[in-house]
């Protein structure tokens, strides 16, 4: 298992999602006249020279131009009362935390598969390391004074879901070893090659696919058909706008 402050170096130049909606930077100055920038949503500090230049801001006690401090943490700077003010004015909205297990838990799903046949895949370890991480990270609620709009890990999850790139679908499609409804639909309008892709009906087949593995990653029981797994079967029983894709 990687250390935890080198899995989340190796995250940041692996995930490349889009900034969170509402994010606010505070900034501030250290001692020797360095600029310090600090997203008051991911907490993740970014510091740079006096002449401009991002440089290196390393795990430690960090003291300021006004004479108080900064710790940061495994990249990440400890909130203090200045960032959590920022905070406070976007409130996270209530069931964040279930949100958070959540998209950890689909994440798993998405790299190791719905029943671990990627289980041997270097990007399943890292969903699983990940969601270790976040399960430690909420466990940390019940402590005193803790609120659950600090949870950090459970954001890199949501990222993570998002990178088509690294944490590649296993078996999308696939439910026993079988093609899904929505899979079998796609075969049949698109071809079993894509040689049918440009077809008017090939696009809104992948697109049901697309909501039946998204619905599946999040149900409490993916071995079950879902909603839209439900339409691609009527929609295989259309041989009129859902035509057989020819040769």
């Amino acid at each position: 298992m990687l250390h935890r402050h080198l899995f989340f170096s190796l995250l940041f130049f692996i995930l490349t999602g889009p900034a969170p909606l509402c994010a606010q930077t505070w900034t501030s100055e250290l001692y020797d006249g360095a600029r310090l920038e600090v997203d008051t949503t991911t907490n993740k500090p970014r510091l740079y020279s006096p002449d401009g230049a991002e440089v290196p801001l390393w795990d430690g006690v960090h003291q300021l131009r006004d004479g108080t401090t900064v710790t940061v943490r495994e990249g990440v700077m400890v909130p203090n009362e200045q960032v959590l003010e920022l905070r406070d004015q976007y409130p996270r909205k209530e069931g964040f935390v279930g949100e958070a297990e959540l998209a950890c838990q689909q994440l798993v799903r998405k790299a190791c598969g719905f029943d671990d046949e990627c289980s041997d895949a270097v990007v399943c370890a890292h969903a699983r390391q990940l969601r270790q991480f976040a399960d430690e990270e909420l466990q940390e609620r019940e402590r005193p004074g803790f609120s659950a709009r600090f949870i950090e890990t459970p954001s890199q999850c949501r990222e993570a879901l998002q990178n088509e790139a690294y944490f590649k679908p296993c078996n999308k499609g696939q439910q026993g070893g079988k093609p899904t409804p929505c899979a079998e639909l796609v075969t049949k309008v698109c071809g079993d090659g894509d040689q049918c892709a440009t077809r008017a009906a090939c696009r809104p087949a992948k697109d049901l696919l697309d909501r039946e593995y998204k619905e599946r990653l999040s149900s409490a029981t993916p071995g079950t058909e879902s909603p839209a797994s439900g339409q691609c079967r009527q929609a295989l029983q259309d041989n009129g706008f859902f035509a057989a894709c020819s040769p």
